[in-house]
């Protein structure tokens, strides 16, 4: 004698609702995952985009207050700029990144009054220096325009990337981004 349960599933429909199950989780998990990413993407995209402006910021100020550049040159472009105020000399430098130990490329800051000598120990970074959540320069200049009977130009050009360590999954698709901007000494 047979007895048969009606109220029971097969194991063919117990199969099938299991990979219906396993294929949705799947995809959930990929949603999931997709928008972590984008969400520490924008994170890291804010993070070199607040560097990048609070470093222009200060080069802005100090050069609008300055009473002088020393250099460059006029109508000269070089990654240092000497500015003079007073009896104080402040000097701004773009520093590149280095891979072995990995630095992040930064903008230095210090009271050096010449554009050759080598950075010192006491020095300010105006960008953020972490190699795995800061910033990174990747390349920046200070172009001098002067003209007889005005105050000289001076642009300031530079971009800036992702640390040189960050997760590569998530900075191989963020461009560096590009500060310009033309500041006249007072």
């Amino acid at each position: 004698m047979k007895i048969r349960n009606k109220h029971a599933f097969t194991l063919v429909e117990t199969l099938i609702v299991l990979s219906i199950l396993s294929i949705l989780s799947v995809v959930l998990v990929q949603i999931f995952i997709s928008s972590l990413r984008g969400g520490s993407k924008a994170q890291i995209v804010g993070i070199v985009k607040q560097n990048g402006q609070a470093a222009l910021e200060t080069m802005d100020k100090a050069i609008r207050s300055a009473d002088e550049v020393i250099c460059p040159q006029a109508n000269t472009t070089l990654d240092t700029l000497v500015i003079q105020k007073s009896v104080t000399f402040i000097r701004f430098k773009f520093n590149l990144p280095t891979a072995s130990p990995p630095v992040n490329g930064f903008i230095s800051q210090d009271n050096v009054g010449d554009c050759t000598s080598p950075l010192g120990a006491n020095y300010t970074s105006l960008t953020n220096l972490n190699i795995t959540n800061g910033a990174s320069v990747s390349g920046g200049s200070f172009t001098r325009n002067s003209k007889t009977g005005f105050n000289d130009l001076i642009t300031i050009f530079f971009n800036i990337s992702p640390a040189v360590s960050a997760p590569q999954i998530l900075t191989s698709t963020i461009d560096p981004i590009r500060f310009n901007t033309t500041v006249q000494l007072r």
